[in-house]
């Protein structure tokens, strides 16, 4: 509806730049700069919370110790004076004559202490504090636990993640409906609306509406959407499909909601739990809908090939980036750390030059960083990772995932460094945990990897891989240690490095078979 009015939903170009307007107000560019762009509201969870209130406590416990030493040190003031009196003129002529700024301190400590109490400015009484932190053991013990305290504190504090949050512009920017959406063709002022076609949202106290109003307005209870779409992107990505199918498209062109009484339920369900995500996502995967086994017959595939029914469990690949992340789960590699900033972790050389014109160059960053789970992965806008296949452009928002299949997948999962190195590192620990022999370890790697034990086929199929692998490496020594030397995760100089090798041979095809790739 930005250049006309829509072709078949009941919104206009009108009301599309009246909903233009509430993001219309804010001073903000969208030119980039300052990542924590004030003002920003900190999110603390229920374990920061706990952390912070005791660190000020024990920050509140120190600064009690404190007063306590100065009221101490209080009564011991003049034997205190007196004693840094006698001492102050050794000091100085101790005191290389090239240090001026340190003796003019202590000359102007010396005045300080001479004058009488009484008559004594801010500045004196400044000095002879300082002095007194410096010298007097129990206030200066006092003072060490306050500055540490209130620097765990302070850490505490920045460890909260902050979300930023738009200021409102203090002069209204003015809004205009463009013809034909260009913007050298502004038409009538316009002020901050909804569509007409969804439950009215009207101003206060004729005060313009503002993102706050949206926000009460979205998520208000008769709001007729935001709940249902939430849902259904929910169910989308755990089925494979959402209970609409066209997770896009809500309008007249969309598809009715396969089981509605179910979308409502659940989207009822998710308001009453106050918009919790976790108690939502819960309730889906303890449902006997979503423990259903994908095993399917020829007689659900004529009567629902699409599983709308959910007769069966849904049957799809895993994205690409929970694949890595599983494959570097079961070889222990995984870094389980939350937040932080993004990491550059492998990728080809050269990728970046031939994408910017040579303007940006890649650096991978240390390997204690190159194992986190794939959500802190750097992107580029221009160019994905390329580890993961089946990415959003990042141009424009994306609400379905695509799910192809392609041999390239293949090229990756096989020959991408990430998952050398965590067929490697299962392999390693396959050798440390289970038995010497070939079907302990196979036992360990299958319920490692898949959750079950593998069938006397698979051992032998796996059996003879390992042969072949065996005698390869055994052969060809620089190809086993070519192999051995993809990426940063060591290998131990007292192990068989071809068994090592064959072993991660064979896990590397573990981890690339269809049911472990696959959400069965």
């Amino acid at each position: 509806a930005r250049c006309h009015d829509h072709k078949f939903d009941p919104i206009t170009q009108k009301e599309y730049y009246q909903f233009f307007d509430f993001f219309n107000q804010t001073p903000v560019s969208g030119g980039g700069g300052d990542p924590q762009t004030p003002p920003v509201l900190a999110i603390a969870s229920e374990s920061q919370t706990m952390a912070i209130q005791r660190g000020e406590a024990a920050r509140d416990h120190a600064q009690a110790q404190v007063d306590q030493a100065w009221k101490t040190f209080g009564a011991l003031a003049p034997i205190w004076e007196r004693r840094q009196s006698e001492i102050l003129p050794g000091e100085l002529e101790s005191l290389a004559q090239d240090r001026e700024e340190e003796r003019k301190e202590l000359e102007a400590l010396q005045e300080a202490l001479q004058q009488p109490a009484q008559e004594r400015d801010d500045a004196a009484k400044k000095r002879i504090r300082k002095r007194a932190g410096q010298t007097y053991l129990p206030l200066q013990e006092a003072q060490k636990e306050l500055t540490a305290a209130t620097e765990a504190l302070n850490r505490l504090k920045a460890g909260i993640p902050k979300v930023m949050v738009m200021q409102e512009r203090k002069e209204r920017r003015n809004s205009y409906r463009l013809e034909r959406g260009l913007y050298n063709q502004p038409r009538e002022t316009l002020i901050a609306g909804v569509p007409a076609s969804l439950p009215a949202l009207e101003p206060q106290e004729d005060q313009p509406l503002n993102r706050l109003d949206l926000a009460r307005w979205l998520t208000h209870r008769n709001h007729p959407l935001t709940a249902r779409v939430t849902v259904n992107r929910l169910w989308q990505q755990l089925f494979g499909i959402g209970l609409v199918k066209t997770s896009e498209d809500f309008g007249i062109q969309g598809e009715i909601p396969e089981h509605m009484a179910l979308l409502d339920w659940l989207s009822a369900q998710f308001m009453d739990s106050g918009w919790n995500l976790k108690e939502l996502l819960k309730t889906i995967l303890t449902s006997e809908a979503y423990r259903r086994s994908s095993d399917t017959t020829p007689q659900l595939q004529e009567s629902d090939p699409e599983n709308r029914f959910m007769a069966r469990g849904a049957r799809y690949r895993l994205p690409s980036w929970m694949i890595r992340d599983q494959a570097l789960s079961v070889a222990g590699l995984l870094d389980p750390r939350q937040g932080g900033p993004p990491v550059n972790g492998y990728q080809p050389e050269g990728v970046w030059e031939e994408a910017t014109f040579g303007n940006k160059k890649y650096t991978m960053d240390d390997p204690s960083k190159r194992y986190r789970r794939s959500l802190y992965t750097f992107w580029r806008r221009i160019i994905a990772p390329t580890m993961f296949f089946d990415t959003a452009s990042r141009q424009t928002c994306t609400v379905s995932i695509k799910r192809t299949n392609s041999p390239l997948h293949a090229l990756a999962t096989l020959n991408d460094v990430t998952y050398i190195e965590a067929s490697r590192a299962l392999a390693s620990r396959a050798m440390e945990q289970a038995e010497e022999a070939p079907d302990q370890k196979l036992e360990w790697i299958y319920r490692r990897v898949l959750g079950r034990s593998p069938t006397v086929d698979e051992q032998a199929i796996w059996k003879e891989s390992y042969q072949r692998a065996f005698h390869h490496f055994s052969d060809q020594p620089d190809a086993r240690d070519a192999w051995l030397k993809q990426g940063s995760h060591g290998v131990r100089d007292s192990v068989d490095r071809e068994a090592l090798s064959a072993w991660a041979t064979v896990c590397l095809g573990i981890l690339n078979l269809d049911e472990t790739l696959n959400r069965e």
